[in-house]
Order: C-alpha cells, then structure tokens, then sequence
C-alpha cells in the first residue's frame, strides 16, 4: 500500500488508475465507470478533469483482490 502512496500520493487518475486496477485501455475503464464495474469508488475534483480514486482504496482493493485468489 505505502508503495502506490509514495509514488501516486493521495490520488490517482489516468492510465496510472486504470492500469492498477487492471483494466487494458482508458476505454475499458470509461465503459466499466458507465457500468458501475470498476471496484473501487471513483469520483471527479471540481475544475479539474478525468476521474479520480483515493490511492489508499485502490491498494485496498488490490489486496483484497489478492487474499480472495488464494482461497
């Protein structure tokens, strides 16, 4: 977790979200977002563009993603 904090910060946006969460393309993504399919919370910052995620959730996420495929 405290390495995608270190090398993100708070917050991740663009390919580095997406690629993290796996998904192949920026258009994989938008069409998961549409769909309510992206697995963690997503939100956009006022004045600024794309879409945003809590590094912390993302790690989360991943770890949890981990423990569930070694069962």
């Amino acid at each position: 977790m405290q390495q995608l904090i270190d090398a993100h910060g708070p917050l991740m946006t663009g390919q580095a979200l997406w690629r993290a969460l796996g998904f192949t393309s920026a258009a994989a993504f938008r069409k998961a977002r549409s769909r309510g399919q992206v697995g963690v919370r997503v939100f956009h910052v006022e004045h600024r563009r794309g879409t945003y995620a809590f590094t912390r959730d993302v790690a989360e996420w991943l770890v949890k993603l981990e423990e569930e495929t070694r069962t």
